[in-house]
């Protein structure tokens, strides 16, 4: 779905516990930047990860968070972009500031038949 990540910048939004970065980066090399609002979710992925290397765990808006940094070679959300009221916002700012877009993962679907967001 990502393609080839090694060694490449990847941004997981709404990354609860961080399982799913986590294992980008150690089994596809990838270097991770794990984005959770919830400082619950945050930090039990920081406390169940402390000592992997290349995920940064990240407790703030992903909207806010990227207009601070260089663009990800890639970005994903598994079910976080689909609140109708947040969602598509999030979902084109995480495209404009991505290099790339996994395709699945960008069909940020909420309530309505069709959001702005879906590529299909």
């Amino acid at each position: 779905m990502l393609g080839d990540i090694t060694g490449r910048r990847v941004l997981d939004i709404g990354s609860g516990a961080g399982h799913h970065a986590v294992h980008l980066a150690q089994a596809h090399g990838a270097h991770m930047t794990a984005i959770e609002l919830s400082p619950t979710q945050h930090q039990r992925a920081v406390g169940a990860h402390t000592d992997v290397a290349d995920v940064q765990f990240v407790q703030a808006d992903v909207v806010d968070h990227l207009r601070t940094v260089e663009p990800f070679d890639a970005a994903y959300a598994i079910g976080t972009l689909a609140l109708p009221a947040t969602g598509a916002g999030t979902c084109r700012r995480a495209r404009r500031s991505a290099r790339s877009w996994a395709r699945p993962a960008a069909r940020c679907r909420g309530s309505r038949p069709r959001s702005p967001c879906s590529r299909s």
